[in-house]
């Protein structure tokens, strides 16, 4: 299990963009997943990530929905 954690009084924007920062910043700390999947793969997915996750985000404004966020604090 992983976990990231990003400072406070961020934007939405910004804290997605620094939460993937991070999340992207633990995987060299993931070697085992290497023995798991090829380096390929695990460098293709990622980049799938990272495409799904700029359309997603340009796409964040259109969506009008009421949500319910819960987060707890360490």
């Amino acid at each position: 299990m992983a976990m990231a954690t990003v400072p406070d009084g961020l934007s939405p924007q910004q804290t997605l963009d620094e939460l993937s920062k991070r999340l992207i910043a633990l995987l060299p700390r993931l070697s085992d997943l290497s023995d798991i999947i090829p380096k390929e793969t695990l460098i293709w997915k990622l980049e799938l990530l990272k495409s799904a996750s700029s359309y997603v985000t340009s796409r964040l404004h259109a969506i009008k929905a009421e949500v319910l966020v819960l987060a707890r604090s360490f």
